[in-house]
């Protein structure tokens, strides 16, 4: 049993009994981690607060050689991505990023850049209202650090998708391939051009990319966030902004 100062980023709380958490989160140092927190719930001043998901927090983390279930020390904010419940959409991309990571990372298994990019991101969108497609960003940025970006087209004729492959081909000879207007809608999100897309087309291009993804980490589940975005967003009025 060793105790390391590391960052985390909170990826779900469940409770545990009358007065504790299991928590589970993406560290620096030792990839996915969980928890158990005995007697956190009964504590005052809003020490479960911290443990929301897309939290980022620094701890003294206890890590048990062999173990399932690790402690921490001395919790502290580094910030929270999402301020308040009423701020619906930010909330809602912030939960869509934790539980995509939730799914994707495999337990104590480092990646230092996806973590890093992580924190960026959730940290942008802490102080930044601006940005319409921040998950669709962020998802596509993921691709790098998981070592599966596909590579751009070279040729013209290169007008369909190998999702398999993870490049664009004149012709694929299976079915996990995107055709021509798909495969360009996914060259556009690539390629960082979301300005100019209909929400339809948005909503395409995320399924597209986690459908791209789900074939290169096989164990990754669907991510149930998404209905919460759409729900969020028609409820706001503002389904353009997805």
């Amino acid at each position: 049993m060793r105790g390391v100062t590391d960052k985390l980023i909170v990826l779900s709380s469940l409770k545990y009994g009358d007065t504790s958490l299991i928590v589970k989160a993406f560290t620096y140092q030792f990839g996915v981690l969980s928890f158990m927190l005995k007697g956190v719930r009964k504590r005052r001043g809003g020490v479960v607060a911290l443990y929301q998901p897309a939290s980022v927090l620094e701890a003294n983390i206890v890590y048990r050689e062999g173990k399932s279930l690790h402690g921490i020390n001395q919790p502290k904010h580094v910030f929270v991505a999402h301020k308040t419940t009423a701020e619906l959409q930010r909330m809602a991309k912030a939960l869509f990023i934790s539980e995509y990571l939730q799914n994707i990372l495999i337990q104590e298994s480092p990646n230092e850049e996806l973590f890093t990019l992580s924190v960026d991101w959730l940290s942008a969108l802490e102080h930044d209202d601006s940005n319409e497609f921040y998950h669709l960003r962020f998802l596509c940025a993921s691709l790098q650090p998981l070592g599966i970006r596909p590579r751009i087209p070279m040729r013209p004729e290169q007008i369909q998708f190998d999702l398999r492959e993870g490049r664009f081909s004149h012709v694929v000879e299976h079915r996990d391939v995107l055709y021509e207007e798909e495969a360009a809608l996914f060259l556009e999100g690539l390629e960082g051009r979301f300005d100019h897309l209909s929400s339809l087309q948005r909503w395409r291009l995320l399924h597209h990319f986690l459908d791209y993804v789900r074939i290169h980490l096989p164990w990754m589940k669907s991510i149930k966030t998404l209905d919460v975005m759409k729900q969020v967003f028609t409820e706001t009025s503002t389904t353009k902004n997805v």
